[in-house]
């Protein structure tokens, strides 16, 4: 608490005024104050009991974060005591004794000696260049180096590509030095193979054992039901019959656009959700039942199943007793206008089929996805759209995204294509027709066909 001074004059005097504002304040046994963090605090030691508690001392003049904020009333100082052989036992720590590690720190090391480790071997698989969630280039495979172990590496060096995909092809025996060895993602029991920028691929003559294949993943044959007591991500074999299929669709899945479809797949315990992808979508046919191996599992809000690279779809004799299957609505078809729009268009690789975002001058262009060279015209245009829609029902706005499927069926059909020329022609265009007919994905929002309404 601190004193106000204040000056005046009154009838020819001059006065003084010392105030004393007073604060609200609280107060708390010192057992109570245990894990309070406080700037300011009047801590009272008087104590009606007997004898030394420099533990009470202690818990209370910790609570306060520095000494100028801290007030003490009723301190005893023979309540405060300290043995003689700790007074020498902390002279000697401060002093004399040292720590002697039994192992060489991290932060003693050189670069050069945690860069140091190297591994042989033969890469047995080297996938293409890929891009990570958080947009960083990287690509990724599998070494076998020795006899039984295959172990997973990844570089986010992609000038390396071409080297490692040679190696590969061919089968030839490498040794990667100055490499590092982290905990993997996939598995927390395993290591990962880390290629850095500093490390290097060499050709080595011979090793002494040949190059295996990697044994195919083994997954675990399971009912529908079964799935819901596993972890996420688990890769599976399961037999269903295919009760319902939506639309394919394309999404941009991190600059890629890729064909997907959602299907409904029910066996003798229960019905789920399974997504497929890419060539998988035309090996199913409703009504019909399969053997699915290497699906994996996924959880939001519910489980449901994916295929994967991996993923098997073979004919299977039809289950009986299905589970009851209740169909369930996927999509929704509006009648609206457009009231806000935004196109956006890009390059893409004709080979890879990956965006190319930097387009240089000149008549040829490098991918830095797949590092092909090529020829500008050989590009492909790709349109992503995305679009407040007024359904004209109930008034309710909905925002909605639209891909160059779905784009150029309609610009097609209304002969309108030689609109892209210009993204804001297009967007033009489409603001102005005021009776839409819409059909949308409900869950993620995405068009699925698009028309003027007859």
């Amino acid at each position: 608490m601190f004193d106000i001074k204040r000056s005046f004059t009154y009838k020819y005097k001059t006065f003084e005024r010392i105030q004393f504002p007073l604060r609200p304040a609280a107060g708390k046994t010192i057992h109570k104050s245990q894990g309070d963090t406080l700037q300011e605090v009047v801590v009272s030691l008087k104590s009606k009991r007997k004898g030394k508690i420099p533990h009470i001392h202690y818990v209370a003049l910790s609570r306060v974060t520095s000494l100028t904020g801290l007030q003490i009333l009723n301190l005893n100082q023979e309540a405060i005591a300290v043995a003689e052989c700790v007074r020498q036992e902390l002279h000697r720590l401060m002093t004399d004794a040292t720590l002697q590690l039994c192992f060489n720190p991290l932060y003693n090391l050189s670069t050069e000696t945690l860069n140091d480790d190297e591994i042989s071997g033969y890469l047995v698989e080297v996938s293409p260049i890929k891009t990570s969630q958080q947009n960083n280039k990287y690509f990724d495979g599998t070494i076998n180096s020795n006899r039984k172990t295959f172990q997973h590496f990844v570089c986010f060096d992609v000038s390396k590509h071409c080297q490692f995909r040679s190696a590969g092809t061919q089968k030839s025996p490498v040794k990667l030095q100055r490499i590092s060895q982290v905990p993997s993602k996939r598995d927390a029991s395993q290591n990962d193979v880390l290629v850095k920028r500093t490390s290097s691929l060499n050709v080595l003559r011979s090793l002494d054992f040949s190059c295996k294949e990697q044994p195919k993943e083994t997954s675990e044959q399971c009912t529908l039901e079964k799935i819901q007591n596993l972890p996420e991500k688990s890769k599976v074999n399961v037999v269903a019959a295919v009760m319902n299929k939506s639309n394919s669709e394309i999404v941009d899945v991190r600059g890629t656009l890729i064909n997907k479809c959602t299907s409904i797949v029910a066996d003798n315990t229960q019905q789920m959700e399974l997504t497929l992808w890419k060539h998988h979508i035309d090996k199913v046919v409703v009504g019909k039942t399969y053997h699915f191996t290497n699906v994996s599992t996924r959880f939001f809000h519910t489980y449901t199943l994916t295929t994967t690279s991996s993923t098997e779809i073979n004919d299977h004799e039809d289950l009986l007793d299905i589970a009851d299957y209740q169909e369930e609505s996927t999509s929704t078809t509006i009648t609206g206008a457009i009231t806000q729009i935004i196109l956006h268009k890009s390059a893409q690789c004709g080979n890879c089929h990956k965006s190319i975002k930097d387009i240089p001058t000149g008549n040829l262009v490098r991918c830095n996805s797949c590092n092909m060279k090529q020829l500008k015209s050989n590009l492909n245009n790709a349109y992503s759209c995305t679009m407040n829609v007024k359904d004209l029902s109930t008034s309710k706005v909905i925002k909605l995204n639209m891909f160059s499927s779905v784009l150029l069926t309609f610009l097609t059909e209304n002969l309108k294509l030689n609109l892209l020329s210009e993204m804001e022609d297009v967007e033009d265009y489409l603001l102005e027709q005021q009776n839409l007919t819409i059909t949308y994905n409900s869950n993620n929002k995405v068009v699925l066909k698009f028309q003027k309404t007859k």
